[in-house]
């Protein structure tokens, strides 16, 4: 039972933390698939049962961020949902507030992605097309040397070396064009915003030149935080602060079960059955109920 005199299992929780969170399924429409089917419920019900399940989960999330913030580096994206802020209305911002603190804190040191630069300038063709196609040259050029480096299965100092050695060259002559095409252009126009988006940030889309554990680019994180588009034009909003936590707790750990290539939703279901009152008879950390660990819990199943 996931709480004390609750109507829904394990099972039932799970399934509409991953209707909404995985698939995205507006909890009304859920509301009325299930009308459909024999079941009455109200909003307000899934409403609290999601907000349950999230609580209920927070602690392994928590293990997951521990694990994040405790690496060398960490790949995130700047996706963001409105947020109903008590008292004032409707705040947009990062989906996961924690964020805001830890890079306020002055420990995590900035890196860029060149895929948004590529694409600035690949925008500008149209307007300026000789310019714009020199400057999506570089970082194309950038990205070729880096891409031959990964085949060979580069890492370390040796992946460090290639880049000094084929992709610095190349970076410090764009850096030149920049701060040449820079004067000419006029400002608003979509080559000047693709410009200054390296003239503003070089160090930071520049800083996988000095560390090789720093890729090029946030693609992985993009790809991932693909889903939360479309969300946001499901659901529109997150209702409350709370809200958006749990939001960001579920999505995160649904998105860890595809990385780990485990169903989501018969995850959910396992975590939260030991997460519930039969905690004590289980006695299980959460960091021994990540995805992961359920992973190898169907692994030594099957042994």
């Amino acid at each position: 039972m996931p709480w004390n005199k609750s109507k829904f299992t394990a099972n039932m929780l799970a399934h509409v933390a991953y209707q909404k969170m995985g698939l995205h399924i507006p909890l009304a429409r859920m509301r009325r698939d299930f009308e459909l089917r024999g079941v009455n419920l109200a909003i307000s019900t899934l409403v609290t049962v999601m907000a349950k399940t999230g609580d209920l989960l927070a602690a392994i999330d928590k293990v997951h961020w521990d694990q994040l913030v405790a690496g060398d580096w960490m790949n995130a994206d700047g996706s963001g949902i409105d947020v109903v802020v008590k008292n004032d209305g409707v705040a947009r911002g990062i989906i996961e507030l924690r964020m805001n603190e830890t890079y306020q804190s002055g420990a995590v040191t900035e890196a860029g992605c060149n895929s948004h630069g590529i694409r600035k300038f690949e925008g500008a063709e149209s307007e300026y097309p000789i310019l714009a196609e020199e400057g999506r040259q570089f970082v194309a050029a950038m990205f070729y040397c880096e891409d031959k480096g990964r085949k060979q299965e580069l890492v370390g100092d040796a992946l460090l070396g290639w880049r000094q050695e084929h992709i610095a060259p190349i970076a410090h002559d764009f850096r030149r064009w920049i701060d040449a095409v820079r004067e000419v252009l006029l400002p608003g126009t979509p080559l000047r915003k693709a410009v200054n988006y390296y003239h503003n940030h070089w160090d930071a889309l520049m800083r996988f030149l000095r560390d090789p554990k720093i890729p090029m680019h946030n693609n992985a994180a993009e790809r991932l935080f693909r889903s939360l588009d479309t969300g946001r034009h499901n659901w529109l909003f997150a209702g409350s602060e709370d809200s958006a936590h749990n939001l960001a707790v579920l999505m995160g750990l649904i998105a860890t079960c595809r990385l780990q290539g485990i169903d989501p939703q018969n995850y959910l279901a396992w975590a939260i059955e030991r997460r519930g009152t039969w905690r004590d008879r289980y006695g299980l950390h959460p960091r021994e109920l990540t995805p992961a660990a359920y992973k190898r819990a169907l692994a030594a199943a099957k042994a």
